[in-house]
């Protein structure tokens, strides 16, 4: 399929997914459309380090890829620290919402 067309089916179905779960109307409905996201956002993030691994000269190559992933691995289970954050007594403080702000990807 080539590279291009992967990334460009993995950004469609995170816009498809979020789509999905912007109009969603039952709890079902929106786990569905994490999910179909959730899939479009791994297909993507694969192909974005295969092709940092590409560019990268083949010297540092392996310090290229680690960064990347050094970068990614803290958000990747986020949802299993960022929880009892929400659910604890300082809900309305700023580190939550940036913490929910950097999980949703919103952030430049």
């Amino acid at each position: 399929m080539g590279r291009r067309y992967a990334a460009l089916l993995g950004a469609l179905l995170v816009v498809i997914g979020m789509i999905i779960v912007g109009t969603a109307w039952r709890v079902d409905v929106v786990i569905g459309g994490m999910a179909l996201s959730g899939v479009g956002a791994g297909l993507a993030e694969v192909i974005g380090i295969a092709g940092v691994a590409e560019l990268a000269p083949v010297e540092s190559r392996g310090k290229y890829v680690g960064l990347v992933f050094a970068l990614i691995l803290p958000f990747a289970a986020s949802s299993g620290y960022g929880n009892p954050l929400l659910s604890s007594s300082i809900n309305d403080s700023a580190i939550v919402f940036c913490f929910r702000y950097l999980e949703m990807g919103c952030m430049d």
